[in-house]
């Protein structure tokens, strides 16, 4: 509830993309996956694709990862892994998909838990912010629906809360100094 468009305030505030690449997880049904890239418009910055077999993580691209089933990054790229599906109601997990990051590096990725409902996501962040991973998240106050921030936050292993854009404009800060 209301992620979609703090995303998208989150990527039309980044003018030049940083040298990174992105995922993007949301609770949708599986039934009805392609219309996730409808969700958030297009971005002239970014090339936007919903994760179907394989794809490569390149800085300005906007991966959006399948309720169908998980996804395994190897290197530098994204695989998903056909008939292994989600273990939770919600798909994506966010928990699993965090997990992953931590499995293949977290001190090289970082996490921002935008507007939702319920705590998907946050009982994955103590072990992930303790393998070097850094995990923002919208600010509960500033989220249509602030219950899966405000979890977040909850744990202790959030460094940075705001506005979607003013996460944006520290992402990009971050990586031009």
């Amino acid at each position: 509830a209301g992620a979609a468009p703090a995303v998208q305030a989150f990527l039309n505030a980044i003018p030049t993309p940083p040298p990174v690449a992105f995922l993007y997880a949301q609770h949708f049904d599986v039934d009805r996956e392609g219309q996730l890239r409808g969700l958030v418009p297009e971005n002239p910055a970014f090339t936007m694709t919903l994760l179907e077999n394989h794809a490569p993580l390149e800085a300005g691209t906007v991966t959006i990862i399948s309720p169908a089933c998980q996804f395994s990054l190897v290197r530098d790229s994204i695989l998903t892994l056909s008939g292994r599906s989600w273990d939770s109601r919600h798909a994506p997990d966010i928990n699993q998909a965090i997990m992953e990051l931590s499995r293949w590096g977290a001190a090289a990725t970082g996490v921002i838990l935008f507007s939702g409902m319920g705590t998907d996501g946050a009982a994955a962040l103590a072990d992930y912010t303790a393998s070097g991973g850094v995990a923002w998240a919208q600010h509960p106050d500033d989220a249509i629906c602030g219950a899966m921030p405000l979890a977040a936050v909850a744990t202790g292993c959030i460094s940075r809360t705001d506005t979607p854009a003013a996460l944006a404009s520290a992402l990009c800060r971050r990586y031009s100094s």
